[in-house]
């Protein structure tokens, strides 16, 4: 059976940022920052998964339906927008979809003191070289964090950026910078040929979404190396071994610092700067 019509709409009604996870054999499961609860009271059955995941497929023009995994998002008037990744583990799919908001949200809106989101912002745009980490709180947290500078230098500066992800999470249009957008799996193959292609470009800005392991720093230095502003999220990585490998494979002056976010007790975010 197809529940992607009834998972939709929960989420529809839900706060942003919440997500629901399913495979067969066990009940869906809603997340949110208050921890976990059953999102049904059947346990899906390795066809319902199959069904539903086609359909949810089907809004997105970059997957193919007989993939075996990926990451793709897509956006339903009324309802909301999606970010869905999938994995084939055992014979079986395991699948996660979560509510993130419609449009970038302004840092102000994110932060607990807007004066530090100013402050913040304003250290973002005077940058023209060297690498920034973003880590903490949760993955999609720290990229909509990262959206929201992204997006203020898109609206004050007159620059070239690049942005590098596996499945695209908001599309940026031009305003005072020219944005490309490179999407992994559907515009090229890895995250190296991404950051080629994107050198070749001369930007003055590259974006890497979620860096996972401390080896994958290591390609960035050819960013860094030809003087382009280099921002990498790493939200599931401990910060000192971040810090450490950035060290270890750029000259200080070339790292910019890490910007480690957590949440207040009002569900807001704060930074800490190393």
């Amino acid at each position: 059976m197809n529940y992607a019509p009834s998972i939709l709409e929960l989420l529809a009604k839900s706060p942003d940022l919440t997500e629901v996870l399913f495979t067969s054999g066990t009940l869906p499961m809603r997340r949110d920052r208050s921890g976990m609860t059953p999102a049904g009271d059947a346990p899906f059955s390795d066809q319902d998964v199959r069904d539903t995941l086609t359909a949810l497929i089907a809004h997105s023009k970059t997957i193919a339906p007989k993939a075996r995994n990926g990451v793709f998002s897509f956006g339903i008037p009324q309802r909301g927008r999606f970010r869905v990744g999938f994995m084939m583990q055992r014979g079986s799919f395991v699948a996660s979809i979560l509510k993130i908001p419609f449009e970038v949200p302004h840092l102000a809106d994110q932060m607990a003191d807007p004066a530090e989101a100013a402050a913040l912002q304003e250290k973002f745009l005077a940058y023209r070289g060297g690498l920034l980490l973003i880590t903490g709180a949760t993955p999609m947290a720290a990229n909509l964090f990262a959206f929201a500078l992204l997006s203020a230098y898109n609206a004050s500066l007159q620059r070239t950026m690049c942005l590098i992800e596996h499945g695209l999470t908001f599309l940026l249009r031009h305003q005072r910078s020219f944005v490309l957008q490179i999407e992994i799996g559907t515009d090229v193959e890895t995250g190296n040929e991404a950051l080629h292609a994107a050198l070749n470009l001369n930007p003055d800005l590259i974006y890497v979404r979620d860096i996972t392991m401390p080896g994958e720093l290591d390609p960035l230095l050819r960013a860094v190396e030809a003087h382009v502003f280099t921002v990498a999220t790493c939200p599931v990585l401990d910060a000192a071994t971040l810090m450490a490998r950035a060290r270890e494979v750029l000259p200080a002056h070339n790292v910019l610092g890490l910007w480690q976010l957590d949440y207040t007790e009002n569900e807001k975010l704060r930074v800490v700067i190393s």
